[in-house]
């Protein structure tokens, strides 16, 4: 969380204003700024933060592929989940989620206050649904991710594998048939590739071949059959 806050984040702020001067000035740009000004804030800022989960969904499943799940493998390595888990991303992949939801919104026309907005309630409302707590919100459940949703997609769990996607709207889910929720999760959290938890295992992860070898759900099926055929009494 530290080594984010301190080298990544800085860099990322100033990609990010060289990103937006490099759009305008090559005319990058789907909307015109005028379509957003008639609008009022309070919808200007619900189409970002709607065009930014929307983005982030098909960008979380991409970063389930062998492509870039071994950077993404560090903020799965958690065995509990926390609100601070939201913080644990190595560099890697807070620079790629940047690049890509940035890229998007910018494409969009967006107003910085609008962009920036996003990324507050994305990150706040991403930090809350990773707490330990059981809440499914009820019918509003079928709109908003919950925690208890957003804990099935930490899970261990076959029946889990590659489902709930979304960060703020359930909607994404339901509509690309990755929601899972079928009651209350009780079992294991995390990935069964071991990750040691020390600071330079972590960073270096990503960077051993052996990591690209494999995808997430082959990983946990792996070691779901591993840790089965040990739980079964020799003869």
């Amino acid at each position: 969380m530290a080594f984010n806050l301190v080298f990544v984040v800085p860099l990322i702020a100033m990609a990010g204003q060289a990103l937006a001067n490099f759009s305008a000035a090559h005319g990058l740009v789907l909307v015109p700024a005028s379509a957003w000004d008639r609008m009022h804030p309070a919808a200007v800022i619900f189409a970002a933060v709607f065009i930014g989960d929307f983005t982030a969904y098909w960008r979380h499943r991409l970063e389930h592929t062998r492509l870039l799940w071994p950077a993404h493998a560090v903020h799965h390595s958690d065995t509990q989940m926390t609100w601070t888990a939201i913080e644990r991303f190595h560099p890697i992949n807070r620079c790629s989620t940047f690049f890509i939801d940035a890229s998007v919104l910018i494409l969009m026309g967006l107003p910085p206050f609008a962009v920036v907005a996003n990324y507050l309630v994305r990150h706040y409302y991403g930090s809350f649904i990773h707490a330990d707590l059981p809440w499914t919100y009820g019918p509003l459940g079928r709109i908003f991710v919950s925690p208890a949703m957003h804990r099935w997609h930490h899970s261990a769990d076959e029946r889990a594998f590659d489902k709930n996607f979304a960060t703020v709207f359930s909607v994404f889910d339901r509509a690309f048939g990755t929601h899972y929720v079928p009651g209350p999760h009780e079992g294991r959290l995390g990935v069964h590739d071991p990750i040691a938890p020390t600071l330079t295992s972590q960073l270096t992860y990503a960077l051993t071949p052996r990591a690209y070898r494999r995808t997430p759900p082959e990983i946990n099926r792996e070691g779901s059959e591993t840790e089965a055929s040990r739980a079964v009494p020799a003869e």
